[in-house]
């Protein structure tokens, strides 16, 4: 899986942050990658002023980072014991405002952090920072299951094949390149889903077309989307990977989630952006369904050109 050579891993004080480094780990090694550990902390309110300080907030918050970063080096030094050279930052502030201009500034092209959500409570897993990045970061997003340690047996690619629609059809190859390498590295089972909904019948009674005209036209649209489904995942037969095909007639909001829970998958890879250019269009109706209700890992993915509604300059 050498795609990504400078990783973000967002540390926390939770034995599950031991899990996803080591994971991150031995990816950077196989990418001969760069690593860096960032945690963010809220601190004091910049503008207080509190006579117990005898310094502003803003000094109290930078002896506090310092500090922080001193322990949290001696922390990661543990658990690396010398096997890669490990960039470790504290910052100060809101957690997935920092995170992303992390991200802008230091070009990062992966961040892996823990969903560190409500574990076991139906949509609960991802916490409100991984949702945040999973809709806003400019790249691509691995939020880990506390207690996912092992290799991963079970991988879901859901994809939505258009070739009419270029941006869609980029996501759905990085999707399929991401899934199919992770596949081959953990020696997991790939299930490839693409969840079809005819809503389209729905306008077709204001067409004036008979009833056998519009159960053809729902035959003919469906064979089409299965026809591009075979197509997108044919490219990757060379893989000689397990893998299995699913054609779903439901929502994709509804159909995905049950398939992952019903193949008790480990690990979903997804888009969870629908438009680029619009920040208040920055995540799909189906992402959302499937991030409220699954209880697994989510790499999620954005298109080419997604520019993210948070800036540099945001305080």
């Amino acid at each position: 899986m050498k795609r990504f050579k400078n990783i973000l891993v967002i540390g926390s004080h939770t034995e599950a942050t031991k899990n996803i480094l080591e994971r991150a780990l031995v990816l950077a090694e196989e990418n001969g990658a760069r690593l860096t550990v960032l945690e963010v902390v809220a601190g004091l309110p910049k503008g207080l002023h509190a006579q117990a300080l005898h310094m502003s907030a803003f000094e109290f918050n930078a002896i506090f980072a310092r500090e922080r970063e001193k322990q949290l080096c001696h922390e990661i030094s543990a658990i690396i014991d010398n096997r890669r050279a490990v960039e470790v930052r504290v910052l100060i502030g809101k957690p997935f405002i920092e995170i992303i201009k992390a991200v802008l500034r230091h070009q990062y092209d992966l961040v892996m952090m823990t969903a560190e959500g409500l574990e076991g409570v139906r949509g609960k897993l991802f916490s409100s920072t991984a949702l945040h990045l999973m809709r806003k970061c400019p790249c691509p997003v691995w939020a880990m299951k506390p207690t996912q340690i092992q290799s991963f047996n079970g991988i879901l690619a859901a994809v939505d094949p258009d070739p009419s629609d270029d941006a869609k059809q980029t996501l759905n190859i990085k999707i399929m390149d991401l899934a199919t390498s992770l596949a081959q590295r953990e020696q997991s089972k790939l299930h490839i889903v693409h969840a079809w909904s005819h809503v389209r019948e729905h306008y077709f009674g204001y067409s004036g077309m008979s009833e056998k005209q519009r159960k053809q036209l729902t035959y003919e649209l469906q064979m089409q989307r299965r026809s591009q489904l075979i197509d997108l995942v044919s490219r990757y037969a060379h893989m000689n990977l397990d893998t299995q095909v699913h054609f779903l007639e439901d929502e994709p909001g509804l159909a995905i989630p049950k398939l992952a829970d019903l193949l008790h998958t480990e690990l979903i890879v997804m888009g969870t952006v629908c438009r680029t250019g619009l920040p208040g269009l920055i995540i799909g109706n189906t992402a959302e369904e499937v991030l409220r209700q699954v209880d697994c890992s989510v790499l999620a993915v954005k298109p080419e050109g997604f520019v993210s509604p948070v800036l540099l300059t945001e305080a």
